[in-house]
């Protein structure tokens, strides 16, 4: 009553005021009376404003006012870090086949892209000075081989010298070895399939002389893949083998799990990083060698961890702090200010070590707008 009152009295001088004061009506007159009358009523009202007050600290009401917030409940939840790198995808049996010895090459038996098995020839070089040697060599060994065995039969008669046996014996011996070695030489004449898997390259051409070391075929096995990624020494000792890796191939938009299958143990002196290999299947071979890959490796994963958004953190003099919001004594609602520790933090979130608890009410919405003790209003 005593508000109403008083911007009666305030509005009946106005009133009473404007009648008494001889009226313009010319537009500019007006729109000047308008002008002054705005103004005296903004005058009016901080003066009530002022009044309210004064009458409510003599009743000794205290003015309360409620700030609008959001909240959520504090879960415990698994909580995953992550380090992300870029890497390229490389096929784990990936073989470039060369030549152990020099020739010309005489047959070619496959074309680029076509599937081998294991142990198929795939290129033959010409080993014609090779096979006359092989044939004198069997002709020279049929001959040792009898003279061995007749001095054998009359040596065990007691016939004949024993250092004449001897010599038979190491002959015939000595030349079963260059056999061998010589058939080791001819099977290098053919170069073979060390793993099955499609031809990717064949680098020589019926007609062409091969060198040794000179390559010639490059197989590719597509079933199992690797990435293999460059990972900054700060997380030396927090990556392990069997870590689950992520990788996502943004030309096949394809998200495929892994796991590390090997971490170097040793630091690139040049860009101050380690290797990391994740063995990767490819059942399907939509995977190719050398594809961009975005990989995610899995360096920390806490259980029942109290996570929350990384942007609710403040920071005084005395650490790091959170706004909760409880319950009053009165039925009130209250911010309460939580010093807290933190821990890892990933993609916007931020592990709380100590401080928080599972159900209380963590200030989402409105954490910058309160104060210890402030008394708040949940937002519906």
């Amino acid at each position: 009553m005593k508000k109403l009152s008083i911007i009666t009295i305030l509005f009946l001088s106005i009133i009473v005021f404007s009648c008494n004061t001889p009226e313009d009506t010319s537009l500019e007159g007006k729109k000047a009376s308008a002008k002054k009358l705005t103004q005296e009523i903004k005058e009016l009202k901080i003066k009530l404003d002022s009044l309210n007050n004064d009458i409510l600290k003599i009743e000794g009401v205290k003015e309360v006012k409620k700030t609008l917030i959001t909240t959520f409940a504090i879960e415990e939840k698994t909580f995953d870090a992550f380090v992300e790198v870029q890497g390229t995808s490389q096929a784990e049996n990936n073989v470039n086949l060369t030549t152990d010895m020099g020739g010309l090459v005489t047959k070619v038996y496959v074309d680029e892209g076509q599937y081998v098995s294991k142990g198929k020839t795939l290129i033959k070089l010409d080993n014609s000075v090779l096979q006359s040697q092989m044939n004198e060599l069997n002709t020279s060994l049929s001959l040792a081989k009898d003279v061995f065995e007749k001095r054998k039969r009359l040596w065990e008669k007691n016939i004949g010298s024993e250092i004449e046996f001897l010599q038979a014996k190491n002959n015939y011996n000595a030349l079963l070895d260059k056999k061998q070695t010589l058939n080791v030489s001819m099977s290098k004449a053919n170069i073979k399939a060390p793993i099955s898997g499609k031809i990717d390259n064949v680098f020589l051409k019926v007609g062409e002389l091969a060198s040794p070391g000179m390559p010639a075929i490059n197989i590719v096995n597509l079933k199992n893949m690797e990435i293999q990624v460059s990972v900054p020494e700060t997380y030396l000792g927090k990556i392990k083998k069997g870590d689950k890796v992520m990788v996502s191939f943004p030309t096949l938009n394809k998200n495929v799990e892994a796991k590390v299958k090997s971490v170097s143990q040793s630091i690139n002196k040049n860009n101050r990083t380690f290797t990391v290999v994740a063995s990767i299947p490819n059942k399907d071979g939509s995977l190719k060698p050398n594809l961009l890959a975005n990989v995610k490796i899995n360096n920390e994963s806490i259980k029942k961890a109290i996570a929350i958004p990384s942007n609710l953190i403040q920071k005084s003099p005395k650490g790091f702090y959170v706004y909760v919001a409880e319950n009053t004594e009165d039925g009130e609602i209250e911010a309460l200010e939580v010093p807290v520790k933190t821990g890892v933090s990933y993609n916007g979130f931020i592990v709380v070590t100590e401080g928080l608890k599972k159900g209380q009410l963590l200030i989402n919405e409105g954490f910058r707008d309160v104060l210890n003790g402030d008394l708040v209003e949940i937002a519906q």
